[in-house]
């Protein structure tokens, strides 16, 4: 949705996210700017989808590359907002 493209490196992850619900992670925007954000860890059909499958005998869990595309989701939302903070920066003439 906001077409910023980051490279691996700048998403600092200690280990993959493999379990649903929320995790921190700390994203390098520019030298000097790092964002930590809470990545909500969620299949793509919702949280619903879940407890209708936790129901079913023999369901099996979302794969793990959903979850890595939602946490790519929200680190690109992240990128984005801080690429505005610093424009706003630039625009001030404030530096850190």
């Amino acid at each position: 949705a906001t077409k910023i493209e980051l490279e691996h490196r700048q998403v600092d992850l200690r280990e993959p996210i493999r379990e649903l619900g929320a995790h921190e992670v700390t994203v390098k925007l520019t030298r000097n700017v790092h964002a930590t954000i809470t990545v909500n860890v969620e299949p793509l059909g919702g949280l619903e989808e879940v407890a209708e499958e936790a129901e079913a005998p023999g369901a099996e869990a979302p794969p793990e590359a959903e979850a890595e595309v939602e946490a790519s989701q929200e680190v690109e939302k992240a990128a984005e907002a801080a690429a505005v903070d610093e424009e706003l920066l630039e625009e001030t003439g404030e530096q850190d």
